[in-house]
């Protein structure tokens, strides 16, 4: 197993588009379980307004839309957030093509076809934040020449 540079080529790039999103951060750990309303209660009135409720909580407070955003607004924050216009998944690897070094110098192409991933969740989670960041992969694993295969054992 030898320590290997990843890579997706610039000319692979157009292929994937960096997009700005939107993206709730919650500012607090929150656990929140919502249920619809039972048909028995009546006269349901919202705990922090007084009108219509839409919903239960797990406390057996009535809440409606309004007051449940403004609870979720209190405890988490819209972020603008780098990502990508595509999803990455297995076969997209296969539609791509890489480059990979032994030392960051010399680069030798491998198509996504040809690329054995033990972790694909955890490697296409790092090949994502790399492409955002406009760096390469690190991982441990071996080329084999004559089939043309890299074998992707470990990510750093």
């Amino acid at each position: 197993m030898t320590k290997i540079f990843l890579r997706l080529p610039k000319n692979q790039m157009s292929k994937v588009k960096i997009i700005k999103t939107k993206k709730f951060i919650a500012s607090k750990p929150i656990r929140l379980k919502i249920f619809p309303i039972p048909k028995f209660i009546e006269n349901p009135k919202c705990k922090y307004c007084g009108g219509t409720p839409n919903y239960l909580l797990e406390d057996f407070t009535l809440i409606c839309n309004k007051c449940l955003n403004k609870i979720l607004e209190v405890t988490s924050e819209l972020k603008e957030v780098p990502d990508l216009d595509v999803i990455i998944d297995a076969e997209t690897l296969k539609r791509l093509s890489f480059e990979f070094s032994f030392d960051g110098e010399q680069w030798y192409r491998v198509k996504g076809s040809n690329l054995i991933v033990h972790d694909k969740e955890k490697f296409i989670e790092k090949l994502k934040q790399s492409i955002i960041n406009g760096s390469k992969i690190e991982i441990f694993g071996d080329y084999v020449k004559d089939s043309k295969i890299l074998i992707v054992s470990a990510i750093v």
